[in-house]
Formats: structure tokens, sequence, C-alpha cells
């Protein structure tokens, strides 16, 4: 089966499994479009990153990949990313796929200043001279909100703050003119005036020429502000996937609700979340693996581990109890002593 023309990445089925067995991501389906916003969201261990490393061929080593399909459309053609060659798909990250990284000062080169790091970049994305990718390279910095990009380009990482490191690598990950950019928690350290004006630069992007945005985030108001859909993991799978603003706004799975009720912060000594944590891949409970955190189990969520299933349109959830209308959660009963 040809895959839609309208579709820039395609998984179904992605699994990332340990040498052991271990499922770390679970059958997992991912659609992006040209110019669309996706946003992964869930705890940490939820599974977000390692999905994001497993498109871009990126995984710690000793990690394996299967999927039933995992293409990227290149022009007119297909790539398809099980199949091609490690220098295949070395040449493929910076021009078709660019990575905003967790964690900026690892994801430089420590003793380069950044203008060499961003004009080697440039170089070697553009085929253009020196002089030229060091002009492109202040104004990239600029436009990432750098308010003096010239000391910035001089600098070594160590010598930035943060926040200033983070938008440089923005900046690098945008360099080669990417059609899909994967951004993992790029706006975590910054202020909230920075994090408006990075996730304006992107929206200019997509809009200028059909950016496609993978955006990893804990941020759930993030989420619904810069993304047209939502895939919410936990424990490597996803739980519930739809249009972004409906799903946050009435969200159906009980993980997802408690997420959200989650962000109603503290009231007195107590704050509203979700107790416990992600259960580690070899200590997962049989059947849904949320249940044992679930306020809202019932015995058969013990029996195997639910699918997606509609319940309205591109709306899905995996927990029969609430798409079979056995329970009906709407607000998250449980409080978690601070």
């Amino acid at each position: 089966m040809t895959p839609s023309r309208a579709a820039l990445l395609q998984i179904r089925g992605l699994r990332v499994v340990t040498p052991d067995g271990r499922r770390l991501v679970d059958g997992v389906d991912l659609t992006v479009s040209p110019g669309a916003a996706v946003a992964l969201a869930g705890e940490s261990g939820s599974g977000k990153s390692l999905l994001a490393q497993a498109v871009l061929g990126v995984l710690p080593k000793g990690l394996q990949v299967h999927a039933d399909r995992m293409r990227l459309q290149q022009g007119e053609s297909v790539v398809d990313l099980l199949q091609a060659p490690p220098s295949q798909r070395r040449a493929l990250l910076g021009r078709q796929l660019g990575m905003v990284w967790q964690d900026p000062l690892l994801a430089l080169t420590p003793v380069l200043t950044v203008g060499a790091q961003l004009e080697e970049a440039l170089r070697h994305h553009h085929g253009v001279d020196k002089l030229t990718a060091r002009a492109d390279g202040l104004r990239r910095l600029e436009q990432v909100g750098l308010q003096d990009p010239r000391g910035a380009a001089r600098a070594l990482p160590h010598e930035l703050s943060g926040g200033m490191r983070q938008r440089v690598t923005v900046a690098l990950a945008l360099a080669g003119d990417p059609v899909l950019l994967v951004a993992d928690e790029p706006t975590t350290a910054l202020d909230a005036t920075t994090q408006l004006h990075v996730l304006r630069v992107l929206e200019a992007e997509r809009d200028r020429r059909g950016l496609a945005l993978l955006l990893i985030s804990h941020d759930l108001g993030i989420a619904a502000a810069c993304t047209d859909e939502i895939h919410v993991m936990y424990s490597g799978r996803v739980v519930e996937s739809g249009p972004s603003q409906e799903v946050l706004s009435t969200p159906k799975h009980p993980y997802t609700l408690g997420l959200v009720y989650a962000r109603k912060g503290r009231v007195g000594r107590r704050f509203g979340g979700v107790a416990g944590k992600v259960p580690s891949p070899s200590d997962r409970p049989t059947g849904c693996a949320f249940r044992v955190r679930c306020p809202f189990e019932v015995a058969a969520c013990a029996d195997e581990s639910p699918d997606l299933v509609a319940i309205a349109d591109g709306h899905r959830i995996a927990c029969p109890p609430v798409s079979e209308g056995r329970v009906s959660p709407t607000t998250w009963p449980r409080e978690v002593s601070s």
C-alpha cells in the first residue's frame, strides 16, 4: 500500500526493544503531515523521547527498532526508515529531520564557539562560503531571540546561560531548513517571554515553508496552544490521541484527566495529581499499565492491554471502561500529599 502523499511521516506499530526483549515503546502509530504540529505528552519514562530518537535513527546503543511501517516522504520519493542504510539515515539529519535536544549543553560541542558550530552547519547544509554562513548565522541567532548575537557567536557554550544555549540549539536545528523538526522540551529552560518568542519562530517557519513539528513537552498549556494534534503516552503506549484543544479541554482517558487536573496546582498544603510513578518496563502490571494508579479501575482492567478505540471523530482512547460507558470520569478524585 502506497502511503498518502499528505503524510510526511507515517509510522505503524513502532516498537523500541531492549536486548532482553523489554518493550520501551510498544505499538505506537503516528502520522505527521507537512506543516502540522503534533505533540507527544506524558510523564518522564513514558517513551516520548525514545520514540523521537527512533524516528531520527539515534537511539542509544543496543536498542532495536521494529515497526510495521516507518516512512518519510522526501520530495517525490519515500524513504523506508527501517530499511535505509546508516549513511542514508545520516544524510537525512539536518536537511530533512531537525532535532532540538532536551539538554542543550550536551547537544553543543564544548570546545567550539557557537558561531563556529552554526557556520559549519550552514556551510554543510547549504554549500555557502564562510562569510555568507557567518552573516546567516548571526541572523538566525537574532531570530531566536538572542539580543547580542555577535557576543553569543563568540562564546563557548558553557559561557552562555541555559536559556541562551537552548535558543542556540533551536537555531542549529533550523540551520538545514528541515521539513520535520523534532523538539524535545524546547522551551524548558526559558522564561515565559522567551518561550513565546521561540514558539513564534517555529510558528513562522511553519507558515513560511510548511515546517512540520513533533513537539515533546510536559507543558500541556504549550501543547494546547501550539499543536494541532496530541498523543498522550504512558508506559510506552499511546493512551489518548486527538485534536489538542479537544483532548486537553475534555480529556477522556483517566491518565490524561489526571495530568490536566494536576495543572490546577497546589490547594493549601495539597495538590491535585496522579499518585505514584510510571512503572519500569520490567515491572509493568498485567493488563492496562495505568490501572495501579487509576481511581477508576475495574476488574477487567487487569485482563489485557487495551487498544485505542475511536470515541469521536479523530479522538481515540485506550480505556474500555470509559469508551464502553461503564465509568464516566469527569473529575480526578485523588489528591497527592505534598
